[in-house]
């Protein structure tokens, strides 16, 4: 290791990359904060293209294969196309990289289960990046959950609804099915993450339903999905790439959660997307307490970090202090994935959810 930080390797240099890694989660956007635990040293990608952009910024460009075998580098955050995710991360694990995998973690239960395994043989930290359980709001929304300040819990829906499927019907998540694409293994992973996480309680059961097919995408318009927690809530995603929500400042405003408690309803808005909360952004998310009488109270966003790098800073601390990540809820996320689609495809028949 080089002193505090883990040196990285971004393996996928793609639109994620180019607008949310490399600039914001390792600090190399003008007046950004760098990570204190994670520096990026290497960049590779299938094309040359950005070759020069990244060099210019003092980061070396690498092919995957010297990225992979390369001893100057800690781990790997790869990026590339959901088919080649199990390929790459288990060559890294083995060539004694970390790794941390976009999500989702790959394409299939099976390939999840092998790359959990690798990374228990390899004793190394196996982290998808889910990164929305960062952000500041929703770290807040489950503060207020688990203080039971908005009494007990007896309904929620999670919900990240657009019309990709609409506007961009050839980009990937609205056509490649076997990439994982598609509004439940794009966004509806995202849902029963970050659920999990605020309610603080496994998904242990399944029904889903897909919506009406009318637009020309290869993937399911949408879907209707009921979840059953373990400890025995019962809530509601709703994922769809068919409905617009308005203009292009109102769509991600309308990804959020409603949480119904016996005392308030807690709301946000906008936290179940790409932002973190900071100065900077516009629109601006949010978090409300309704009591049911009028009253609506506008929390304070008391933690504002950017939550690409706090995947990164958690990813690196397990490193640097020994604590493996073992890559368990990425599997977990992939089995809902495989559940709602084979539920979907029976009817909206409940599916239980293996566990390890």
């Amino acid at each position: 290791m080089s002193g505090k930080k883990v040196r990285y390797g971004i393996i996928g240099y793609g639109l994620l990359s180019a607008t949310r890694l490399v600039p914001e989660a390792f600090g190399f956007k003008p007046g950004w904060k760098k990570p204190e635990h994670a520096e990026l040293v290497g960049v590779s990608s299938r094309s040359d293209r950005n070759r020069k952009e990244i060099e210019n910024l003092g980061i070396k460009w690498y092919t995957v294969d010297e990225m992979i075998n390369s001893p100057d580098i800690d781990a790997v955050f790869i990026v590339t196309p959901n088919l080649s995710h199990k390929d790459i991360a288990i060559r890294a694990l083995k060539a004694g990289k970390h790794v941390l995998l976009e999500k989702p973690m790959t394409t299939n239960v099976e390939d999840a289960e092998e790359i959990v395994k690798v990374a228990q043989e390899c004793n190394k930290s196996l982290f998808i990046d889910h990164m929305m359980v960062f952000n500041g709001l929703n770290i807040k929304a489950k503060e207020i959950v688990d203080s039971k300040a908005i009494g007990e819990i007896n309904d929620f829906v999670f919900h990240m609804e657009f019309g990709l499927a609409l506007d961009k019907p050839n980009e990937w998540r609205s056509n490649a099915a076997n990439e994982v694409g598609g509004p439940i293994g794009d966004v509806g992973s995202h849902c029963m993450y970050s659920l999990e996480y605020i309610l603080g309680s496994k998904i242990t059961k399944i029904a889903a339903t897909y919506h009406p097919k009318f637009t020309q995408s290869n993937v399911e318009d949408g879907a209707y999905i009921k979840v059953f927690l373990e400890n025995g809530n019962i809530g509601t995603v709703r994922v769809s790439f068919a409905d617009r929500r308005g203009n292009d400042s109102s769509i991600p405003m309308q990804m959020g959660y409603e949480i119904y408690g016996s005392k308030k309803v807690l709301r946000t808005y906008g936290t179940l997307f790409q932002f973190s909360g900071v100065a900077s952004e516009k629109p601006k998310i949010r978090l409300e307490l309704d009591d049911s009488e009028g009253n609506v109270e506008q929390v304070k966003q008391e933690v504002v970090q950017d939550i690409y790098q706090s995947a990164v800073e958690h990813h690196a601390l397990s490193i640097l202090e020994g604590k493996r990540i073992d890559g368990k809820d990425g599997l977990h996320s992939m089995r809902l994935i495989a559940a709602a689609h084979e539920s979907a495809k029976n009817g909206g028949k409940v599916i239980e959810i293996p566990r390890d």
